[in-house]
């Protein structure tokens, strides 16, 4: 049975994609973490974690917290000894990447998340980290091509792309009881985490031009997620004075992700930059119409008329245009949603995708 170590946060649903497949095909699976595993992993059988908690309350800066993250180095090696681990993968390229590259496993396999490369990798510091962690990795992945370009800023070696895949028999079209809106109502929705960059205040304000378009009719806007501008955002749905059109869940738990995707009637990402776009396809998948904005990993999932929609980046009236389109064409909706949904299972299908995985685990 070969032993993984993964390095990366436990608590995300991402890193918890990857030590599920590792476990359920039959790897011996210990996770390093600065934060405790997120609910759908905590109590698989064997999976073993190692949490060193308080690194992220060590520092308000964001360059020395990568610094600063070498405190928790000496429990890494430690882990890594008794371990004996036969493949090292290190997800998200700065912090977690620096760990791995001062542990030098052989083999090691870094993978770039996004934020990580793109504004990480913007300042010398963060160069310097990048391209030292790049050269001490055996096998770089990135789920992106956009993101794949980025990487290659930093380092020579061969960038394998992996993309998320979807689970196509979770996320499938169809509607669910729903106690917050009606089927009378129109719903668009986003679900993603609250933050600035994620174009969350462009919804808001693209909703409120809508509403003033259709005064009459009844439409809402689902924003799903928790995140550090949540009380900001709500308060701008006050000050547009769209509040009571408008339903912000906060935090929810990964198992109820696919229903309320299913809840929403057109999907939205205006996000500002974006490295993928995870939501984008698990809506994809859901049979749900997407508008997107025209930038980094999104425009390689959606295609512009055809399974979805493009809106130009941090502009609120394209997105508005688009939204006011789809309200108006109820029958193109409806050939988007096929497109969308064939599309997924035709190329993101996580069968498919976690074979590509575990043809690099297997090859190493």
């Amino acid at each position: 049975m070969k032993k993984i170590l993964y390095i990366g946060d436990a608590a995300s649903p991402h890193l918890a994609r990857w030590v599920k497949l590792a476990h359920s095909h039959g790897f011996e699976v210990n996770v390093f973490s600065f934060r405790k595993p997120a609910p759908e992993i905590a109590q698989l059988s064997g999976v073993k974690f190692e949490v060193y908690e308080g690194v992220e309350s060590l520092s308000s800066s964001f360059l020395f917290k990568k610094f600063s993250y070498l405190k928790a180095f000496p429990a890494l090696r430690s882990l890594a000894k008794s371990f004996q681990p036969d493949i090292v993968h290190a997800h998200y390229a700065s912090s977690y990447g620096l760990l791995a590259s001062l542990l030098a496993p052989d083999p090691l396999i870094i993978s770039a998340w996004g934020s990580d490369v793109f504004a990480f990798g913007d300042s010398r510091i963060g160069r310097m980290i990048l391209r030292y962690n790049f050269s001490k990795a055996d096998r770089i992945l990135s789920t992106s091509e956009v993101m794949k370009r980025r990487v290659m800023q930093f380092s020579p070696k061969e960038i394998e792309v992996t993309p998320f895949g979807v689970d196509i028999d979770l996320f499938h079209p169809g509607k669910v009881d729903c106690p917050i809106f009606s089927d009378a109502e129109l719903v668009f929705g986003m679900i993603k985490t609250m933050n600035h960059i994620y174009g969350v205040d462009l919804a808001l304000i693209a909703f409120k031009q809508v509403i003033d378009r259709f005064p009459e009719q009844r439409i809402k806007l689902l924003l799903v997620g928790g995140g550090d501008a949540d009380n900001e955002f709500n308060k701008l749905a006050e000050r547009l004075g769209i509040s009571a059109h408008v339903h912000f869940t906060g935090r929810i738990e990964q198992s109820q992700v696919p229903n309320y995707h299913r809840m929403i009637d057109v999907f939205l990402n205006p996000s500002r930059a974006e490295s993928f776009g995870v939501s984008v396809l698990e809506a994809m998948a859901c049979g749900r119409p997407v508008i997107v904005a025209r930038t980094g990993g999104l425009e390689e999932i959606v295609t512009d008329q055809v399974n979805g929609l493009y809106c130009e980046a941090g502009n609120s009236e394209s997105l508005a245009d688009k939204m006011i389109f789809l309200i108006e064409n109820t029958e193109f909706r409806k050939v988007l949603s096929n497109n969308a949904r064939n599309h997924v299972t035709q190329t993101y299908d996580k069968v498919q995708t976690d074979q590509l995985v575990l043809r690099i685990y297997d090859s190493i």
